[in-house]
């Protein structure tokens, strides 16, 4: 559990959103003094990490029954929706 936490933590997509969270909260709203801040991040990241370590205890448990065919039918399931979508979205725009 702590390690996939701290895996998804440090990826730069997440590092990222939280510095354009930063920029949008300062520029937008603001925020400038640190009560600012943390009135803002508190439950926001107490949230996130609530359902981060949610996820985290699911997937232990959901982990028994991901079999190798369970997720063939869930990439079969998945391709035909994507491709679908992106016929529909040709025929749309066309």
């Amino acid at each position: 559990v702590l390690k996939g936490f701290i895996l998804n933590s440090l990826s730069p997509t997440v590092i990222v959103f939280w510095i354009g969270v930063l920029s949008v909260m300062s520029i937008e709203f603001g925020y400038h003094t640190g009560q600012d801040y943390l009135f803002f991040f508190g439950p926001l990241l107490a949230t996130t990490l609530s359902l981060d370590l949610t996820k985290a205890w699911l997937s232990e448990r959901l982990r028994r029954w991901v079999t190798p065919t369970v997720i063939r039918i869930i990439n079969l399931v998945l391709g035909v929706v994507l491709i679908s979508a992106g016929i529909r979205l040709i025929v749309i725009g066309y």
